[in-house]
């Protein structure tokens, strides 16, 4: 799990795009990275 949020908190703080596109990268990473992991992500608006 914190592998995962690591890398989110990368992305995210490396460029400034919405939501979706950093899930998406984060997506992509995870697949990359960590093929048999299973990630639930709860998106809140501010």
């Amino acid at each position: 799990m914190s592998q995962v949020r690591n890398m989110l908190r990368g992305i995210a703080c490396d460029r400034q795009e919405p939501p979706n596109v950093i899930l998406r990268r984060l997506d992509l990473a995870q697949h990359a990275l960590l093929r048999h992991k299973v990630v639930t992500v709860q998106v809140s608006g501010t």
